[in-house]
């Protein structure tokens, strides 16, 4: 089984090999749409939805903030 980070000593599989194209990032938003796989983050991560303090970001302001 692959993990993120564990057992390789040539650091992160995930992010050295995978990169998403999400097009135009400015008018994506983080949390709404389904830019992720098949439903929107908000779905698949709820307790850090409702932590958020701006539901309308953007992928790209997302992306600005690390």
């Amino acid at each position: 089984m692959i993990r993120d980070g564990l057992g390789s000593a040539l650091g992160s599989w995930y992010a050295d090999n995978v990169r998403l194209k999400t097009g135009n990032k400015l008018n994506i938003l983080f949390w709404l749409d389904m830019w992720l796989g098949d439903v929107p983050l908000r779905v698949r991560y709820p307790r850090l939805y409702d932590l958020s303090e701006n539901k309308l970001s953007t992928v790209a302001h997302m992306y600005v903030l690390g």
